[in-house]
């Protein structure tokens, strides 16, 4: 029997095993067609490989399916779904796949340089990107977010390394924090809705400018939990919303709660603060501990309290210069006292304890007074005016003043013959306004003369007073009954609260 079979006959076997009677491969070629195997014919490709394209299934029970090639071009498995029910397992190449992948396992790439690149999104139907980490068989799952230092919504979220962000971050939500414990947050502008709890804040970003500035309505300070001040400026009913208020919070009393201002060598074990602002209480009212306050600008009058040495109990109102002066004014801007480099002017009732003092000096500049014992009238109480010296208002009158003690004095110069020398005449004055009859003789005021010089046998002049309702004085001199030498000089009446 031939070897070989006749046309169109068939074998009929569980099993067809081919044996190469060179010991090489076994070649199976159709010269007229195609080889089928089950009807089908197993691809047309050539180039010694056998391409298998069918409508059924490839199923291998054990071992591999091994597709050798770039994983590209030649050598590929292509299909519309490539499906895994374990580990599907790419090594070498990569995965093109224009169809989908559906795996009940891992999509695992080998090696340090191996990736999967998407064209398009990287959809994600779990809740968690994870960095696995596997180290001597222990298997440690990382968020991927967190592995990196990435901005995540969870409120536990530690950034690890510098994140910048190019937009808006918000920190919202009851209860939410934004923690920096360590490092720092380097921001344009920072919008926090609720409060800010940290080490410290520094507004600084290295430039000068009107721009480091921070922006608050209340600053609290909480150095051992509980609230002790605030710096605040928000609008209280009844109060002026312009208003920067520092306020104490703990109750008065118990240890110091005060404002300290202290210098750069401040000994807080052995020394007092420069400046101490204590609030106290409304009943109490504030204090202000202090040394010296600097009024104006620059050298300026001042008001001082020596720390130490011999006058550290003392105060003093310091003028800088000669021509500094203290005012007190009252609150209609009256002035009532000023304190000068070599005078004090009092301008206004003056006490010593009960007892009112206040001389007011009326002077009048004269010209042509007769020496004589019967002169023409020196002054009158109503129509001669003079000027006070207190404040220098004139048109004063005697009668205007009012009653009262005076001392009158007369410093005049030599008379116009030069009989008689440059003289001064004083005596007191007890002024009230009179009601004499006409003719009713002269009254004469006793008084003290001085001249420098004059006749012998002269006698002293006498101030003389008469007249009716308005009062004529002259100066009256009782030795010279007809003389016709005259004068010229100043005389004040000064008027001292000798009496009740």
């Amino acid at each position: 029997m031939s070897i070989f079979p006749a046309q169109n006959d068939s074998f009929y076997a569980n099993e067809l095993v081919l044996t190469s009677i060179t010991g090489q491969d076994v070649d199976i070629k159709c010269t007229t067609g195609n080889v089928k195997i089950n009807g089908s014919v197993p691809g047309g490709g050539g180039g010694g490989g056998l391409p298998i394209d069918g409508a059924g299934d490839i199923t291998l029970n054990t071992g591999n399916l091994t597709v050798l090639g770039d994983g590209i071009a030649d050598g590929k498995i292509q299909g519309q779904t490539i499906k895994s029910v374990s580990t599907l397992v790419v090594d070498g190449g990569g995965a093109n796949i224009t169809g989908g992948i559906s795996s009940t396992g891992d999509i695992q790439t080998l090696g340090g340089n191996t990736d999967i690149i998407s064209s398009r999104n990287f959809i994600l139907d779990g809740t968690q990107v994870i960095k696995r980490t596997d180290n001597g068989g222990v298997v440690t799952e990382t968020e991927y977010v967190r592995h990196v230092g990435g901005a995540i919504k969870q409120e536990t979220n530690i950034f690890t390394t510098t994140n910048e962000f190019q937009d808006n971050l918000t920190v919202s939500g009851v209860g939410t924090q934004f923690n920096v414990p360590q490092g720092s947050i380097g921001s344009s502008t920072a919008n926090i809705s609720t409060q800010i709890t940290c080490g410290s804040v520094s507004v600084d970003n290295g430039a000068a400018g009107s721009g480091q500035f921070v922006n608050a309505r209340s600053f609290g300070f909480k150095p051992s939990g509980a609230l002790s001040w605030t710096m605040e400026q928000q609008p209280v009913t009844g109060q002026v919303p312009d208003v920067l208020q520092i306020s104490q919070a703990q109750a008065f009393g118990g240890g110091p709660k005060y404002i300290a201002i202290t210098s750069s060598d401040y000994n807080p074990q052995s020394d007092q603060p420069n400046i101490i602002i204590d609030p106290q209480t409304q009943a109490l009212g504030g204090k202000m501990y202090i040394n010296t306050v600097q009024l104006g600008r620059g050298i300026d009058p001042r008001i001082e309290s020596a720390p130490t040495g011999p006058d550290n109990n003392d105060m003093k109102i310091i003028i800088p210069n000669n021509s500094g002066q203290i005012r007190f004014y009252t609150n209609s801007t009256d002035e009532k006292l000023r304190i000068s480099n070599n005078q004090i002017n009092v301008y206004d009732n003056f006490y010593f304890g009960d007892y009112f003092f206040l001389p007011q000096q009326l002077i009048y500049a004269f010209t042509g007074a007769v020496i004589d014992d019967n002169p023409a009238t020196l002054f009158n109480n109503n129509s001669t005016f003079f000027t006070l010296a207190n404040n220098g208002a004139t048109g004063q009158s005697l009668a205007g003043t009012g009653e009262g003690f005076y001392k009158l004095t007369i410093n005049a110069s030599a008379s116009s013959g030069g009989t008689y020398g440059a003289f001064r005449y004083s005596c007191d004055f007890p002024y009230t306004t009179p009601n004499f009859s006409v003719g009713t003789n002269i009254i004469r005021f006793e008084g003290n003369f001085s001249g420098a010089d004059y006749p012998a046998g002269l006698a002293k002049p006498d101030l003389c007073g008469f007249g009716l309702a308005g009062v004529d004085f002259k100066l009256c001199w009782p030795s010279v009954p007809a003389g016709t030498e005259t004068y010229s000089g100043a005389l004040t009446l000064t008027k001292m609260p000798y009496g009740v």
